[in-house]
């Protein structure tokens, strides 16, 4: 089975930095200094680095890193898992 894309430790900090950041310029009335703020985008980010990306566009899919092929859309033996966008393109 694939194993989901790793990302190095220095490039996630600096994504959600950035994520959180632009979101802060966008609405200044958001606060992420608060606890339920940073369990929540906390909970996002462990939920997104469990799935699974497209092995074409990167994006993330909807199937967990170890949900068995015979289970899932889209996914191409030999290649990987494609988004459905990517699929559809092929």
């Amino acid at each position: 089975m694939k194993k989901l894309h790793k990302i190095p430790t220095e490039e996630m900090e600096e994504l959600i930095k950035k994520t959180l950041d632009e979101l802060n310029d966008y609405n200044g009335q958001l606060n992420f200094s608060s606890d339920a703020a940073r369990k929540g985008i906390a909970a996002v980010i462990a939920k997104k680095l469990k799935k699974d990306k497209c092995v074409v566009c990167g994006t993330f899919t909807e199937y967990d890193e170890f949900d068995h092929i015979d289970k899932r859309y889209f996914y191409v033996e030999g290649s990987g898992q494609l988004c459905s966008a990517c699929y559809m393109s092929m």
